[in-house]
């Protein structure tokens, strides 16, 4: 859509890659046919090839697209963004906490979808080993095609220390944040070469700090790794994800400190302002330059 506008106003156009579908539907098996694969990736091959510009949201996709014949000059990188004023640091006992009867245990959360890509059934097994830390709380919030199947698992195991909640308001995300010690971030094998959940910046700006079971030299795995906001384990390892709760469970000041170093690179890098700031300049950039679409006529 946005070549094709280009093209018909005799304009730039800069296409937005949030994700790289056909990747994300061949990993999911919902794509299986070769023909079809190959036409739609010859698809989003034209449309980051037709436009101006490309702006992806990592750097490890310019690669990607590097390889796919994509000019490397044509790409930019920017991140989405969260509203840095909604979700901030706020106490972690407050509305929801009490209705949910958390009691200042120290509380493990994944909030978000629950879809296959997630595979949150290691969070329930990673739960089990961790049975001799009364303390230590296992929370999952959301729902998706998967969550009826993740109950099921739930109900079964009856563990005292894992509880399941269903979607909450938007009015309660702040605190939904703020109510865990520590946020998970969980993806299937293979599940973070294509898309970079918005959870992870929202983490950040609730001043909590993160463990992410993905992949190595990931999105997720750099923010983690360079910024120290976050562990990075083994994607599908239940016995990985207990250490690292244990290790955040027995130095809670390091992850605290964990935490306000996310917040300080959530408020610098990851607000509404930056990012709107980096589009105005390249935009800018594109106007200067007097380029328009490869396929304009």
């Amino acid at each position: 859509v946005t070549w094709l506008l280009g093209r018909l106003r005799r304009i730039p156009s800069v296409y937005n890659v949030q994700d790289f579908q056909t990747e994300a539907y061949v990993q999911f098996g919902v794509l299986r046919n070769p023909f079809l694969i190959r036409v739609f990736r010859a698809m989003e091959r034209f449309a980051c090839a037709a436009n101006t510009r490309v702006t992806v949201l990592a750097q490890s996709w310019c690669e990607y697209l590097k390889g796919e014949g994509v000019d490397p000059g044509s790409i930019a990188v920017v991140h989405n963004f969260v509203d840095i004023e909604e979700i901030r640091p706020l106490p972690a006992t407050n509305g929801f906490s009490r209705r949910h009867d958390f009691n200042a245990r120290f509380v493990v959360m994944h909030a978000g979808t629950i879809a296959f890509r997630h595979g949150l059934g290691v969070l329930v097994e990673a739960a089990a080993l961790l049975g001799n830390l009364p303390d230590v709380l296992f929370v999952i919030v959301g729902g998706g095609s998967k969550h009826a199947e993740l109950e099921d698992q739930v109900e079964k195991a009856q563990l005292p220390n894992l509880v399941l909640l269903p979607w909450q308001s938007r009015a309660d995300l702040p605190y939904v944040r703020a109510a865990a010690d520590v946020h998970m971030i969980v993806l299937r094998r293979g599940m973070t070469t294509h898309s970079v959940p918005c959870k992870v910046y929202e983490i950040m700006a609730s001043g909590r700090p993160f463990i992410a079971a993905v992949d190595a030299d990931s999105e997720i795995d750099l923010i983690a790794n360079q910024v120290d906001c976050g562990i990075v384990v083994e994607p599908e390892s239940a016995k990985a994800i207990a250490d690292a709760v244990r290790r955040l469970h027995g130095d809670q000041k390091m992850a605290r400190e964990m935490g306000e170093i996310g917040r300080g690179e959530a408020v610098a890098r990851y607000s509404v302002t930056t990012s709107a700031d980096q589009y105005e300049a390249l935009f800018e950039e594109i106007l200067k330059s007097g380029k328009r679409s490869p396929w304009s006529t």
